[in-house]
């Protein structure tokens, strides 16, 4: 399962570099191979974590630019992110300007608690 999962992202990756030649995909595929993002995420999803080990996948995130330093941490706010979700003209709830969508989805939340339906 483990080899499965490592041609997939070598081939997700040659995917992004030589065939959909974006620059800034490229860039979050980068971070992504470069942190072993998928090796963290299952440190934390299958085990218990510590509070020392998400403190670890918080620093690791912040490292890679997937994260912001805010508490708690945001993902969609990233230039890596916005910048991705911009070049491949992705609209995400109705949000067309990718710097404006971590901003809708907060408020977005805020008016789901105060006037439940």
């Amino acid at each position: 399962m483990y080899e499965l999962r490592a041609y997939q992202a070598k081939h997700a990756a040659t995917l992004v570099k030589q065939y959909i030649k974006k620059p800034q995909l490229s860039k979050l595929e980068a971070a992504l191979s470069t942190y072993k993002l998928h090796d963290l995420r299952n440190d934390v999803a299958h085990n218990v974590p510590t509070e020392a080990e998400m403190s670890r996948a918080t620093q690791v995130m912040q490292n890679a630019k997937l994260w912001s330093d805010h508490d708690p941490p945001q993902f969609l706010c990233q230039d890596l992110v916005r910048n991705v979700l911009a070049e491949l003209q992705i609209t995400v709830a109705g949000v067309t300007e990718p710097a404006k969508l971590c901003e809708k989805l907060i408020s977005d939340v805020e008016q789901r608690i105060l006037s439940p339906s």
